[in-house]
Protein backbone atom coordinates (compact mmCIF):
# COMPACT_ATOMS: atom_id res chain seq x y z
CA UNK A 1 0.00 0.00 0.00
CA UNK A 2 1.50 3.18 -0.91
CA UNK A 3 1.20 6.12 1.71
CA UNK A 4 -1.09 9.11 1.08
CA UNK A 5 1.49 12.10 -0.30
CA UNK A 6 0.57 15.76 1.21
CA UNK A 7 -1.06 16.60 -2.29
CA UNK A 8 -3.49 14.03 -1.70
CA UNK A 9 -6.65 14.34 -3.73
CA UNK A 10 -8.82 12.86 -1.23
CA UNK A 11 -11.16 15.95 0.55
CA UNK A 12 -11.09 14.67 4.06
CA UNK A 13 -7.31 14.40 4.08
CA UNK A 14 -7.54 18.38 2.82
CA UNK A 15 -9.56 19.15 5.94
CA UNK A 16 -7.63 17.62 8.60
CA UNK A 17 -5.01 20.03 10.15
CA UNK A 18 -1.25 19.47 9.38
CA UNK A 19 -0.54 17.74 12.58
CA UNK A 20 -3.20 15.49 11.78
CA UNK A 21 -2.08 15.04 8.17
CA UNK A 22 1.00 14.03 9.98
CA UNK A 23 -0.68 11.06 12.01
CA UNK A 24 -2.24 9.28 9.07
CA UNK A 25 0.86 9.60 7.36
CA UNK A 26 2.61 7.75 10.02
CA UNK A 27 -0.41 5.25 10.09
CA UNK A 28 -0.37 4.55 6.64
CA UNK A 29 3.32 3.70 6.69
CA UNK A 30 2.90 1.02 9.56
CA UNK A 31 0.22 -0.29 7.83
CA UNK A 32 2.20 -0.44 4.20
CA UNK A 33 5.49 -1.66 6.22
CA UNK A 34 3.85 -4.84 7.92
CA UNK A 35 4.23 -7.94 6.49
CA UNK A 36 2.94 -10.19 9.03
CA UNK A 37 1.22 -9.37 12.49
CA UNK A 38 1.82 -5.50 13.41
CA UNK A 39 -0.70 -4.48 16.60
CA UNK A 40 -1.52 -0.74 15.90
CA UNK A 41 -3.52 0.91 18.60
CA UNK A 42 -5.14 4.33 18.87
CA UNK A 43 -6.60 5.57 21.53
CA UNK A 44 -9.80 7.63 20.78
CA UNK A 45 -10.96 11.34 21.88
CA UNK A 46 -12.23 12.54 18.51
CA UNK A 47 -14.44 10.12 17.06
CA UNK A 48 -14.93 11.87 14.10
CA UNK A 49 -10.88 11.70 13.27
CA UNK A 50 -11.12 8.15 13.62
CA UNK A 51 -13.54 8.07 10.90
CA UNK A 52 -11.94 9.62 8.86
CA UNK A 53 -8.96 7.73 9.46
CA UNK A 54 -10.91 4.88 8.25
CA UNK A 55 -12.35 6.32 5.48
CA UNK A 56 -8.80 7.41 3.76
CA UNK A 57 -7.97 3.99 4.55
CA UNK A 58 -10.51 2.42 2.65
CA UNK A 59 -10.11 5.00 -0.14
CA UNK A 60 -6.61 4.03 0.04
CA UNK A 61 -7.54 0.18 -0.51
CA UNK A 62 -10.61 0.35 -2.81
CA UNK A 63 -10.18 -1.77 -5.38
CA UNK A 64 -7.52 -4.11 -3.66
CA UNK A 65 -7.66 -8.15 -2.53
CA UNK A 66 -6.78 -7.12 0.62
CA UNK A 67 -9.54 -3.87 1.33
CA UNK A 68 -9.74 -3.04 5.36
CA UNK A 69 -11.89 -5.01 7.10
CA UNK A 70 -13.99 -3.38 9.91
CA UNK A 71 -14.98 -4.90 13.05
CA UNK A 72 -17.27 -2.86 15.27
CA UNK A 73 -18.80 -5.11 18.17
CA UNK A 74 -22.44 -4.70 19.45
CA UNK A 75 -22.74 -6.58 22.77
CA UNK A 76 -20.57 -5.70 25.51
CA UNK A 77 -21.87 -9.24 27.32
CA UNK A 78 -20.36 -11.45 24.76
CA UNK A 79 -17.51 -8.65 23.66
CA UNK A 80 -14.83 -10.83 23.67
CA UNK A 81 -16.21 -14.45 22.14
CA UNK A 82 -17.58 -12.09 19.22
CA UNK A 83 -14.93 -10.76 17.94
CA UNK A 84 -12.31 -13.81 18.78
CA UNK A 85 -15.45 -16.09 16.68
CA UNK A 86 -15.12 -12.91 13.89
CA UNK A 87 -11.07 -13.19 13.90
CA UNK A 88 -11.59 -17.20 13.00
CA UNK A 89 -13.71 -16.64 10.32
CA UNK A 90 -12.02 -13.30 8.61
CA UNK A 91 -8.09 -15.09 8.16
CA UNK A 92 -7.71 -15.21 4.60
CA UNK A 93 -4.22 -17.09 3.71
CA UNK A 94 -1.09 -15.76 1.92
CA UNK A 95 -3.17 -12.03 1.83
CA UNK A 96 -2.78 -9.16 4.29
CA UNK A 97 -5.82 -8.33 5.08
CA UNK A 98 -5.40 -5.28 7.95
CA UNK A 99 -8.04 -5.47 10.71
CA UNK A 100 -9.77 -2.16 11.82
CA UNK A 101 -11.09 -3.02 15.23
CA UNK A 102 -13.46 -0.45 17.15
CA UNK A 103 -13.72 -0.69 20.67
CA UNK A 104 -13.83 2.87 21.38
CA UNK A 105 -17.63 3.93 20.80
CA UNK A 106 -18.54 3.95 24.32
CA UNK A 107 -17.61 4.86 27.74
CA UNK A 108 -19.90 3.37 30.26
CA UNK A 109 -19.16 1.31 32.95
CA UNK A 110 -20.25 -2.55 31.48
CA UNK A 111 -18.33 -1.58 28.28
CA UNK A 112 -15.14 -0.82 30.24
CA UNK A 113 -15.34 -4.30 31.67
CA UNK A 114 -16.25 -5.91 28.59
CA UNK A 115 -13.04 -3.99 26.84
CA UNK A 116 -10.84 -4.88 29.80
CA UNK A 117 -11.46 -8.60 30.00
CA UNK A 118 -10.88 -8.25 25.89
CA UNK A 119 -7.68 -6.75 26.37
CA UNK A 120 -6.72 -9.52 29.02
CA UNK A 121 -7.71 -12.98 26.86
CA UNK A 122 -6.44 -11.47 24.39
CA UNK A 123 -2.85 -10.96 26.11
CA UNK A 124 -3.16 -14.29 26.71
CA UNK A 125 -3.87 -15.62 23.46
CA UNK A 126 -0.50 -13.32 22.28
CA UNK A 127 1.34 -16.05 20.21
CA UNK A 128 -1.60 -17.80 18.75
CA UNK A 129 -2.67 -14.72 17.41
CA UNK A 130 0.60 -13.48 16.19
CA UNK A 131 0.92 -16.52 14.67
CA UNK A 132 -2.22 -17.15 13.22
CA UNK A 133 -3.02 -13.58 12.06
CA UNK A 134 0.07 -12.38 9.98
CA UNK A 135 -1.44 -9.18 8.65
CA UNK A 136 -2.08 -4.91 10.51
CA UNK A 137 -4.49 -5.64 13.51
CA UNK A 138 -5.38 -2.09 14.29
CA UNK A 139 -7.45 -1.68 17.73
CA UNK A 140 -9.21 1.46 18.62
CA UNK A 141 -10.13 2.03 22.14
CA UNK A 142 -11.47 4.75 24.58
CA UNK A 143 -8.55 7.34 25.50
CA UNK A 144 -9.18 6.38 29.21
CA UNK A 145 -8.04 2.80 28.46
CA UNK A 146 -4.48 4.24 27.87
CA UNK A 147 -3.64 4.66 31.60
CA UNK A 148 -4.91 0.75 32.07
CA UNK A 149 -3.65 -0.53 29.30
CA UNK A 150 0.27 -2.06 30.28
CA UNK A 151 -1.34 -3.27 33.45
CA UNK A 152 -4.08 -4.88 31.69
CA UNK A 153 -2.47 -6.30 28.70
CA UNK A 154 2.16 -6.07 29.13
CA UNK A 155 2.94 -8.57 27.10
CA UNK A 156 0.84 -7.09 23.94
CA UNK A 157 1.82 -3.17 24.74
CA UNK A 158 5.66 -4.72 24.80
CA UNK A 159 4.93 -6.06 21.11
CA UNK A 160 2.85 -2.88 19.32
CA UNK A 161 4.27 -1.71 16.10
CA UNK A 162 2.77 1.63 16.59
CA UNK A 163 0.96 3.97 19.13
CA UNK A 164 -0.69 7.14 18.90
CA UNK A 165 -4.10 9.76 20.06
CA UNK A 166 -6.46 11.24 18.40
CA UNK A 167 -7.51 13.87 20.34
CA UNK A 168 -9.81 16.85 19.56
CA UNK A 169 -8.25 19.97 18.54
CA UNK A 170 -9.67 21.11 22.02
CA UNK A 171 -8.88 18.12 23.71
CA UNK A 172 -8.30 19.90 27.23
CA UNK A 173 -11.45 22.13 26.91
CA UNK A 174 -12.52 20.60 30.71
CA UNK A 175 -9.37 21.52 32.36
CA UNK A 176 -8.00 24.09 30.34
CA UNK A 177 -9.50 27.55 30.52
CA UNK A 178 -11.75 27.89 27.19
CA UNK A 179 -9.74 30.89 26.15
CA UNK A 180 -6.29 28.93 25.85
CA UNK A 181 -7.87 25.65 23.42
CA UNK A 182 -7.17 26.02 20.19
CA UNK A 183 -10.51 25.65 19.03
CA UNK A 184 -11.58 28.66 20.82
CA UNK A 185 -8.23 30.57 19.16
CA UNK A 186 -9.27 29.79 16.01
CA UNK A 187 -13.09 30.74 16.34
CA UNK A 188 -11.83 34.03 17.57
CA UNK A 189 -9.45 34.51 14.61
CA UNK A 190 -12.54 34.16 12.11
CA UNK A 191 -13.28 37.58 11.37
CA UNK A 192 -16.75 38.34 11.47
CA UNK A 193 -18.16 38.95 8.20
CA UNK A 194 -18.45 42.56 7.15
CA UNK A 195 -21.18 42.48 4.48
CA UNK A 196 -23.98 40.48 4.90
CA UNK A 197 -26.36 38.27 2.46
CA UNK A 198 -29.30 40.73 1.13
CA UNK A 199 -32.25 40.14 3.95
CA UNK A 200 -35.12 39.04 1.59
CA UNK A 201 -37.57 38.48 4.28
CA UNK A 202 -37.98 40.44 6.29
CA UNK A 203 -39.02 39.88 10.39
CA UNK A 204 -38.79 42.11 13.36
CA UNK A 205 -35.65 40.44 14.38
CA UNK A 206 -33.75 40.80 11.26
CA UNK A 207 -34.63 44.35 11.15
CA UNK A 208 -33.91 45.33 14.57
CA UNK A 209 -30.24 43.65 13.57
CA UNK A 210 -29.95 45.76 10.37
CA UNK A 211 -30.70 48.64 13.10
CA UNK A 212 -28.07 48.01 15.38
CA UNK A 213 -25.33 46.51 13.50
CA UNK A 214 -23.45 49.87 12.93
CA UNK A 215 -23.77 50.82 16.44
CA UNK A 216 -21.21 49.89 19.70
CA UNK A 217 -23.26 47.71 21.76
CA UNK A 218 -21.70 45.95 24.33
CA UNK A 219 -21.14 42.16 22.93
CA UNK A 220 -23.47 40.29 25.39
CA UNK A 221 -26.20 42.92 24.35
CA UNK A 222 -25.48 42.21 20.62
CA UNK A 223 -25.34 38.52 21.09
CA UNK A 224 -29.08 38.55 22.12
CA UNK A 225 -29.92 40.48 19.33
CA UNK A 226 -27.92 38.37 16.42
CA UNK A 227 -29.18 35.24 18.29
CA UNK A 228 -32.85 36.42 17.34
CA UNK A 229 -32.06 37.57 14.20
CA UNK A 230 -30.63 34.09 13.16
CA UNK A 231 -33.20 32.13 14.41
CA UNK A 232 -35.43 34.45 12.41
CA UNK A 233 -33.45 33.95 9.11
CA UNK A 234 -32.98 30.19 9.54
CA UNK A 235 -36.83 29.67 10.55
CA UNK A 236 -37.24 31.33 6.87
CA UNK A 237 -34.97 29.69 4.99
CA UNK A 238 -32.59 32.57 4.31
CA UNK A 239 -29.88 29.97 4.36
CA UNK A 240 -26.64 32.02 3.58
CA UNK A 241 -27.66 35.03 5.87
CA UNK A 242 -28.19 32.10 8.71
CA UNK A 243 -25.00 30.95 7.91
CA UNK A 244 -22.78 34.29 8.16
CA UNK A 245 -25.17 35.51 11.46
CA UNK A 246 -23.82 32.26 12.75
CA UNK A 247 -20.43 33.04 12.21
CA UNK A 248 -20.99 36.62 13.68
CA UNK A 249 -22.65 34.77 16.92
CA UNK A 250 -19.77 32.72 17.48
CA UNK A 251 -17.13 35.73 17.47
CA UNK A 252 -19.68 37.64 20.27
CA UNK A 253 -19.71 34.51 22.32
CA UNK A 254 -15.95 34.27 22.03
CA UNK A 255 -15.74 37.99 23.47
CA UNK A 256 -18.43 37.14 26.03
CA UNK A 257 -16.25 34.18 27.29
CA UNK A 258 -12.97 36.12 27.63
CA UNK A 259 -14.71 39.13 29.31
CA UNK A 260 -16.94 37.42 31.78
CA UNK A 261 -13.76 35.55 32.61
CA UNK A 262 -16.19 32.03 31.36
CA UNK A 263 -18.64 32.31 33.73
CA UNK A 264 -21.75 29.42 33.25
CA UNK A 265 -23.56 31.59 31.49
CA UNK A 266 -21.09 32.76 28.74
CA UNK A 267 -20.30 28.96 28.30
CA UNK A 268 -23.15 28.34 27.89
CA UNK A 269 -23.95 30.71 25.31
CA UNK A 270 -20.75 29.56 24.09
CA UNK A 271 -22.28 26.23 22.99
CA UNK A 272 -25.48 27.38 22.25
CA UNK A 273 -23.54 29.67 19.28
CA UNK A 274 -21.85 26.16 18.44
CA UNK A 275 -24.94 24.02 18.16
CA UNK A 276 -26.89 26.76 15.83
CA UNK A 277 -23.56 26.80 13.48
CA UNK A 278 -23.81 23.07 13.52
CA UNK A 279 -27.42 23.47 12.40
CA UNK A 280 -26.48 25.86 9.64
CA UNK A 281 -23.88 23.72 8.34
CA UNK A 282 -26.05 20.63 8.59
CA UNK A 283 -28.89 22.69 6.71
CA UNK A 284 -26.44 23.10 3.90
CA UNK A 285 -25.22 19.80 3.83
CA UNK A 286 -21.87 20.24 5.10
CA UNK A 287 -21.66 17.55 8.17
CA UNK A 288 -18.45 17.23 9.25
CA UNK A 289 -18.36 20.89 10.10
CA UNK A 290 -21.67 20.30 12.02
CA UNK A 291 -20.17 17.54 13.67
CA UNK A 292 -17.35 19.56 14.67
CA UNK A 293 -19.56 22.31 16.34
CA UNK A 294 -22.01 19.91 17.73
CA UNK A 295 -18.90 17.64 19.41
CA UNK A 296 -17.10 21.08 21.23
CA UNK A 297 -20.47 22.32 22.27
CA UNK A 298 -20.71 18.61 24.00
CA UNK A 299 -17.42 19.21 25.07
CA UNK A 300 -18.59 22.17 26.73
CA UNK A 301 -22.12 21.31 28.43
CA UNK A 302 -19.64 18.30 29.51
CA UNK A 303 -17.36 20.85 31.69
CA UNK A 304 -20.42 22.35 33.10
CA UNK A 305 -21.60 19.40 34.33
CA UNK A 306 -18.79 18.42 36.06
CA UNK A 307 -18.95 22.14 37.46
CA UNK A 308 -22.39 22.87 38.49
CA UNK A 309 -24.01 19.42 38.68
CA UNK A 310 -26.87 18.24 37.58
CA UNK A 311 -29.00 20.73 37.67
CA UNK A 312 -31.97 20.70 35.78
CA UNK A 313 -30.85 23.30 33.05
CA UNK A 314 -27.68 21.78 32.70
CA UNK A 315 -28.52 17.99 31.91
CA UNK A 316 -31.05 19.37 28.97
CA UNK A 317 -28.52 20.98 27.36
CA UNK A 318 -26.00 17.82 27.93
CA UNK A 319 -29.55 15.53 26.16
CA UNK A 320 -29.96 18.31 23.37
CA UNK A 321 -26.24 18.11 22.87
CA UNK A 322 -25.78 14.40 22.51
CA UNK A 323 -28.74 14.24 20.21
CA UNK A 324 -27.77 16.76 17.38
CA UNK A 325 -24.17 14.43 17.75
CA UNK A 326 -25.80 11.52 17.44
CA UNK A 327 -28.26 13.24 14.62
CA UNK A 328 -24.77 13.28 12.66
CA UNK A 329 -23.68 9.96 13.53
CA UNK A 330 -26.65 8.88 11.60
CA UNK A 331 -26.59 10.74 9.07
CA UNK A 332 -23.01 9.41 8.49
CA UNK A 333 -24.49 5.58 8.66
CA UNK A 334 -22.68 5.38 11.94
CA UNK A 335 -25.33 4.06 13.58
CA UNK A 336 -23.97 2.07 16.54
CA UNK A 337 -22.01 5.45 17.32
CA UNK A 338 -25.74 6.87 17.13
CA UNK A 339 -27.35 4.78 18.91
CA UNK A 340 -24.61 4.85 21.89
CA UNK A 341 -25.13 9.18 22.22
CA UNK A 342 -29.06 8.66 21.91
CA UNK A 343 -29.08 6.12 24.63
CA UNK A 344 -27.30 8.58 26.78
CA UNK A 345 -29.25 11.28 25.82
CA UNK A 346 -32.49 9.12 26.86
CA UNK A 347 -31.05 7.71 29.96
CA UNK A 348 -30.80 12.07 30.80
CA UNK A 349 -34.48 12.05 29.83
CA UNK A 350 -35.33 9.60 31.82
CA UNK A 351 -33.09 11.14 34.79
CA UNK A 352 -35.05 14.30 34.33
CA UNK A 353 -38.64 12.78 34.58
CA UNK A 354 -37.71 11.05 37.98
CA UNK A 355 -37.04 14.01 39.32
CA UNK A 356 -39.35 16.77 37.87
CA UNK A 357 -42.00 14.56 36.96
CA UNK A 358 -44.15 14.53 33.88
CA UNK A 359 -43.66 18.22 32.82
CA UNK A 360 -45.40 18.77 29.34
CA UNK A 361 -41.24 19.59 28.08
CA UNK A 362 -39.77 16.53 30.03
CA UNK A 363 -42.35 13.74 28.81
CA UNK A 364 -41.73 16.07 25.49
CA UNK A 365 -37.92 15.17 25.20
CA UNK A 366 -38.80 11.45 26.45
CA UNK A 367 -40.84 11.32 23.64
CA UNK A 368 -38.12 12.40 20.79
CA UNK A 369 -35.70 10.43 22.18
CA UNK A 370 -37.52 7.49 22.22
CA UNK A 371 -38.34 7.81 19.10
CA UNK A 372 -34.42 8.67 18.16
CA UNK A 373 -33.34 5.64 19.56
CA UNK A 374 -36.39 3.31 17.98
CA UNK A 375 -35.15 5.00 14.08
CA UNK A 376 -31.27 3.58 14.55
CA UNK A 377 -32.61 0.45 15.78
CA UNK A 378 -34.68 0.12 12.87
CA UNK A 379 -32.24 1.23 10.33
CA UNK A 380 -30.00 -1.66 11.73
CA UNK A 381 -32.56 -4.42 11.86
CA UNK A 382 -33.90 -4.81 15.04
CA UNK A 383 -37.28 -4.55 14.49
CA UNK A 384 -38.72 -5.45 17.31
CA UNK A 385 -36.60 -3.59 19.77
CA UNK A 386 -37.39 -0.23 17.62
CA UNK A 387 -41.02 -1.04 17.99
CA UNK A 388 -40.92 -0.84 21.46
CA UNK A 389 -39.53 2.29 21.66
CA UNK A 390 -41.76 4.03 18.84
CA UNK A 391 -44.68 2.50 20.93
CA UNK A 392 -43.23 4.02 24.45
CA UNK A 393 -43.14 7.30 22.38
CA UNK A 394 -46.47 7.27 20.84
CA UNK A 395 -47.86 6.85 23.99
CA UNK A 396 -45.87 9.25 25.78
CA UNK A 397 -47.57 11.53 22.55
CA UNK A 398 -50.81 10.45 23.82
CA UNK A 399 -50.33 11.81 27.14
CA UNK A 400 -49.15 14.91 25.51
CA UNK A 401 -51.96 15.41 23.37
CA UNK A 402 -54.89 14.20 26.47
CA UNK A 403 -53.46 16.60 29.05
CA UNK A 404 -52.83 20.10 26.02
CA UNK A 405 -54.98 19.36 23.60
CA UNK A 406 -54.03 19.40 20.10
Amino acid sequence: MSSLSSNSNFPIFASLSEDEQEQFQELSRHIEWAQSFSLIILFVENHALADNFKQLLQSQMQGRVSALQVLEPENAATLTLDIFTALAQQIIPNVVVPLWLELHHHSDKLWQQANDNFLARLNENRDKLRREFPRPFIMLLPLATKSRFREIAPDLWSVRSFTEELLYPASDAVNTPITQTRFYNYLCQQATPTEFEEVTIKTAALTEWQRVLPLQLQASEMFLVVWRAYDSAYETGQRQLALQLSKQLLALACQVVEQQAQGSNSLRNLSVALNKSGDIEMALGNHEQAYEAYQQSLTIRQALQNSLGDTPEVLRDLSISLNKVGQVEEKQGRYQAALSVYQQALTICQQLQNSLGDTPEVLRDLSVSLNKVGQVEKKQGRYQAALSFFQQGLTIAQQLQNSLSD
